[in-house]
C-alpha cells in the first residue's frame, strides 16, 4: 500500500496532524452528540487506541468490521451503508 501514487503525501499529512488528533482525545468526554465508532479489523489504529476511545466515549456504539482495514467506505461499503441506514 505504501508504494501507491500519492501515499507519501497522505502519510505526511497524517503524521503532521497526529499531535492535534491525540490532543483532541482529552476533549472526548465533552461530546454530547450520538457517536458510533467504526473500525476495520485491520485498521491502522492499535486495538488499545480503539479501546481507549471507546472508554472515553462510554455512550458510543462500537462496530469492528471484519475483513476491512482503514478505508471501510471503500472496502466494505455494504457494512457502512447498513450502519448509516440503521441510524436514519
Amino acid at each position: 500500500m505504501g508504494r501507491r501514487p500519492g501515499y507519501p503525501a497522505v502519510a505526511r499529512g497524517v503524521y503532521r496532524n497526529l499531535p492535534g488528533l491525540n490532543a483532541a482525545r482529552s476533549r472526548y468526554p465533552e461530546v454530547k452528540a450520538p457517536i458510533h465508532l467504526v473500525y476495520g479489523e485491520q485498521d491502522w489504529s492499535r486495538p488499545s487506541d480503539r479501546a481507549a476511545n471507546k472508554d472515553l466515549l462510554p455512550d458510543a456504539e462500537f462496530t469492528q468490521v471484519p475483513g476491512a482495514g482503514h478505508f471501510i467506505a471503500l472496502e466494505r461499503p455494504d457494512v457502512l451503508a447498513g450502519l448509516l441506514n440503521a441510524a436514519a
